[in-house]
């Protein structure tokens, strides 16, 4: 049995289209599936906890539910988000979002039908690690939420943020044209946006991950003071944003977590910089450093917006961020 999450909305429509012809091919086989299609990012991420629950209930032992995403990187997002335990999960993806940025890295078909027929074949074909962020809310509460292609703090989610109030993309997005309004809100955000203070502190061994337990967490730490920062985006694939190669080195199934930490630069060359994250080059320019942990921590002067794969969450001045190695199985 296959169960389907499918965003309609996804690439502006063009979630809904897809879905009719991939659900004519599975009738059409006899393939067994179930589908739910979602509303809104709550709704897809509720409509997993329900089925990996109910899934749980009835399971034999061994036995993992198979799960396909049809959308975006954001439903992508929703999904593993559902998961009480990714490990008795195997994922299948059919990329019909207006970035797909977890497509571009795992380097996905881009026939749509390719990306099914390899699902139905059942077979896992990588095994790869999921991020984590823990984070304190507006209401002075501990929350958590995974990422599967990156999470991050400062400008990156301050775009997230007001592309996901405005209009404009989805009318962009009919014609084609969606990653223009990103372009856009970023020079906006670049020239409005005031960097402020913050504190980046790292374990000395790069492989010590974040953790509840305190007599397991890192005991040897440094801290990076950045007098003023634009963004510090936690990488666990090489891109975001529709392409931007923020992580050129990272490996999802190394346990770690890429950094991409953009401090006091300013705009001339920060716009100079641009163009060359699309080939994972920006780290040339002065204030444009990489490292590469299994966990850190972020605390900033001021509240700053926060994403998980494009999607903004919430302002805070503190986040804790680190990587669950393998945890999820591919099937495609």
């Amino acid at each position: 049995m296959l169960y389907f999450l499918v965003n309609p909305q996804s690439g502006a429509g063009r979630g809904r289209v897809l879905w009719e012809r991939i659900r004519s091919e599975l009738e059409h086989r006899g393939v067994p599936y179930e589908v739910v299609l979602t509303e809104d990012t709550d709704h897809g991420t509720d409509a997993v906890k329900r089925l990996t629950k109910e899934f749980g209930a009835v399971r034999r032992e061994d036995e993992l539910l198979d799960l396909v995403v049809l959308g975006g990187d954001g439903t992508l997002n929703d999904a593993i988000n559902g998961l009480d335990d990714p490990r008795q999960v195997r994922l299948g993806y059919i990329p019909t979002g207006s970035s797909n940025d977890f497509a571009r890295a795992l380097r996905f078909p881009a026939d749509p039908m390719e990306n099914l027929e390899r699902v139905l074949e059942g077979k896992v074909r990588c095994q790869i690690d999921l991020g984590r962020i823990v984070y304190e809310t507006e209401e002075n509460t501990q929350a958590e939420r995974r990422f599967i292609v990156s999470a991050g703090i400062g400008w990156d989610a301050a775009i997230c943020e007001e592309v996901g109030r405005t209009t404009l993309k989805r009318h962009l997005n009919k014609l084609g044209l969606g990653k223009l309004v990103y372009v856009m809100i970023a020079m906006k955000q670049i020239f409005s946006k005031r960097k402020v203070a913050c504190t980046l502190t790292l374990p000395d061994d790069p492989s010590a991950a974040g953790t509840d337990n305190e007599d397991l967490r890192p005991k040897h730490t440094r801290e990076i003071r950045l007098p003023r920062f634009l963004f510090i985006a936690f990488m666990n694939h090489a891109y975001e944003g529709g392409g931007f190669m923020f992580g050129p080195g990272a490996d999802d199934s190394d346990g770690l977590l890429n950094l991409c930490v953009i401090g006091d630069v300013p705009i001339p060359r920060i716009l100079v910089a641009l163009p060359f994250a699309l080939i994972g080059k920006h780290f040339l320019f002065r204030g444009c450093n990489a490292y590469e942990t299994a966990s850190c921590t972020v605390e900033t002067e001021e509240s700053m917006w926060i994403h998980t794969d494009g999607e903004e969450i919430c302002q805070t001045r503190k986040v804790e961020a680190s990587c669950d190695r393998k945890v999820l199985s591919m099937l495609n």
